[in-house]
């Protein structure tokens, strides 16, 4: 038994759509630029599936052409996007002097000379050997306090070390900082905080806090530098028409959908029912059978104290294929039910990276039968290599399914004839509604 699950208005528009790609295509693009540069396209779903049924068919037959037609080089490459970060260096500081005022250490250190200068620190770090110590210290520059904080090792009661605060102020080429012992009380906190058992008593532990003499081995600056990649665009989301058969015989359930060697990074299935699991498998048309790419198990409980949901099918890498088949075990449980679009997956972004010119128009074709492209090596190294490019985007080339597949792409390709006998009969049938309900409301005013 067979049946289309196809009963939405834009499932039959997608399926109309894919039997109306006969001839080639063109998708103009839109973008301006200032000088020559290399720009980034997006290459949409819709021209995998205008390219000729191959593997390589879109590698093949897309085309970037200028206002006049004349071939563009170019290369495919995935879709990057720009990211910004920001990551903390670690400057230290020349030490210009330290000065001991009635147990108060001061020390003034320098940006180091030919260093470059940042716009701001971040935070500073007090490099000493010393263990068991409690300092405040004060920084400031030019007699404006910049930061407060303590450092401390008290490793005589616990594991516990701070050497850096936070410093949150603009550039100064020169700082002070001030250590000074903190008071008696403070001290007794901090052994009441770190203490849990020992024979020291409070005031012994006050002794050890004030009494050492404190030193200095290095003080740095925490620098914030801007870290900039470029990452592949996260796959978009897609769903598609498939044919549901079911094999009584096998008690398995097959969906076949038209995946058109799309880049596919992931698959689920849209599934009505609640509280089942089955095992699936992916299969791919090949040799007038099928073959297994991925299997899994899918499922979904909604019952008291239990709710979850994998509808999931585990794809590693790219999958790329003409026919996908989903096979269903259903065993001896009730047949699924599937949304009117069962079939979800995600789809690897590309795009179509060249030179373009200032104030030219350029458009992307698919030249079906075209052999590969051959460009020269240079050209196509910097393409692939090109970072932070402006992009060109594509015209509306769909009727609400958005990026996820062949929709009114028979609007761009005017000399279809499959493409013009669907508007033509789209025409007759609304002239024909329009006869028929202007006779009716005739007849009634008789």
């Amino acid at each position: 038994m067979k049946k289309t699950i196809a009963n939405s208005v834009a499932a039959a528009a997608a399926s109309v759509a894919l039997s109306a790609i006969a001839a080639d295509m063109r998708v103009e693009l839109k973008g301006e630029i200032d000088a020559e540069q290399a720009v980034a396209a997006p290459v949409k779903p819709a021209l995998y599936h205008a390219a000729t049924r191959k593997p390589d068919g879109l590698a093949s037959e897309l085309r970037v052409v200028d206002g006049s037609g004349n071939p563009v080089p170019f290369a495919i490459r995935p879709s990057m996007v720009r990211t910004v970060s920001e990551k903390l260096e670690w400057v230290r500081l020349s030490i210009v002097s330290a000065t001991d005022t009635n147990g108060t250490l001061a020390v003034e250190a320098e940006w180091p000379a030919g260093a470059t200068q940042p716009e701001r620190f971040a935070s500073l770090k007090v490099g000493t050997p010393l263990t068991d110590f409690d300092e405040r210290i004060t920084v400031s520059a030019d007699d404006v306090t910049l930061a407060e904080g303590e450092i401390y090792d008290r490793r005589k009661f616990a594991d516990v070390r701070k050497e850096d605060v936070k410093l949150d102020a603009s550039f100064r080429r020169r700082i002070k900082v001030v250590f000074s012992k903190p008071t008696a009380e403070v001290a007794a906190r901090n052994f009441e905080k770190t203490v849990v058992e020992g024979s020291e008593s409070a005031t012994a532990t006050r002794r050890v806090f004030s009494e050492q003499a404190f030193r200095v081995d290095s003080l740095s600056v925490s620098v914030p530098k801007e870290v900039v990649s470029y990452e592949p665009v996260k796959p978009y989301e897609c769903s598609m028409v498939a044919t549901e058969e079911f094999d009584a015989k096998a008690k398995k359930t097959y969906l076949d959908f038209d995946a058109a060697y799309q880049p596919i990074r992931g698959l689920s299935l849209d599934v009505k029912d609640r509280n089942f699991s089955r095992n699936v498998r992916l299969l791919a048309r090949a040799n007038g059978g099928w073959r297994q790419i991925a299997s899994g198990r899918i499922g979904s409980i909604d019952l008291p104290g239990e709710k979850q949901s994998n509808l999931a099918i585990p794809v590693h890498g790219e999958v790329r294929e003409e026919v996908l088949r989903i096979e269903v075990d259903d065993m001896d449980n009730p047949r699924l039910e599937y949304g009117d679009m069962p079939v979800k997956f995600s789809v690897a972004a590309y795009d179509a990276v060249f030179i373009a010119k200032p104030g030219e128009k350029y458009a992307l074709t698919v030249v079906k039968g075209a052999e590969k492209p051959r460009y020269d090596s240079q050209v196509l190294d910097y393409l692939l290599k090109s970072r932070n490019l402006k992009r060109f985007e594509c015209e509306a080339i769909d009727d609400g399914l958005g990026d996820c597949g062949p929709t009114a792409i028979w609007m761009t390709t005017p000399f279809n004839p499959v493409a013009i006998a669907s508007t033509a009969a789209f025409i007759i049938l609304a002239v024909l509604a329009f006869v028929l309900f202007k006779s009716n409301g005739n007849a009634k005013g008789e």
